[in-house]
């Protein structure tokens, strides 16, 4: 059986999901060293590996840790993680 309706905690995630977080001055050093180390294995993963899907996936996968880590430094502005 489907919902009719969203709970409360999911309206919850929903809107913590789907917001878009204006990085604090703060986090900027985060979000680039993260950017920076994640180019340099992409490009390793380029110059090192046959060209094929599995690199491909490789690629988009360092490309969605680099969206993901984004998401803990947003959403949780406090912590004072490197910087």
């Amino acid at each position: 059986m489907s919902q009719t309706e969203l709970t409360p905690d999911q309206n919850k995630q929903l809107d913590l999901w789907f917001t878009y977080l204006t990085p604090l001055v703060a986090q900027e050093h985060n979000f680039t060293a993260i950017r920076v180390a994640a180019r340099h294995l992409a490009e390793a993963i380029l110059l090192h590996t046959p060209a094929s899907a599995d690199q491909s996936t490789a690629i988009r996968q360092v490309w969605e840790a680099v969206m993901l880590a984004n998401v803990v430094i947003a959403t949780h502005p406090s912590n004072g993680a490197g910087g």
